[in-house]
């Protein structure tokens, strides 16, 4: 006997998938990216408020951020966008998608 509540079975996208852009490279979160290795920012996931902080910061997509050093024991990130160094803890930074710029 077959539950009538049974749907056709779909496959869901998730919502908040990035689109690569021309460049053909996968979008990684900023955490990803090796020490003192240049990227391209992409997307900024998350809510208004930490995309108005990172804004504020000086974190907007099209920007090159240099991934300076990490922290120990999982601390924060040091960047470095517009010659300025940021320290950016890892959720925040898992949060913000880029594309890896070749030298």
């Amino acid at each position: 006997m077959k539950n009538d509540r049974e749907g056709p079975m779909t496959e869901k996208k998730p919502q908040n998938s990035v689109i690569p852009s021309e460049g053909g490279n996968k979008p990684i979160p900023l955490d990803d990216v090796g020490q003192n290795k240049k990227a391209k920012v992409v997307d900024i996931r998350g809510g208004w408020g930490e995309k108005r902080r990172l804004s504020q910061m000086g974190i907007h997509p099209g920007d090159v951020v240099t991934v300076v050093r990490y922290g120990a024991l999982g601390g924060p990130m040091v960047i470095e966008v517009h010659g300025f160094q940021l320290a950016l803890g890892r959720g925040v930074a898992s949060q913000v998608f880029v594309e890896e710029v070749v030298e």
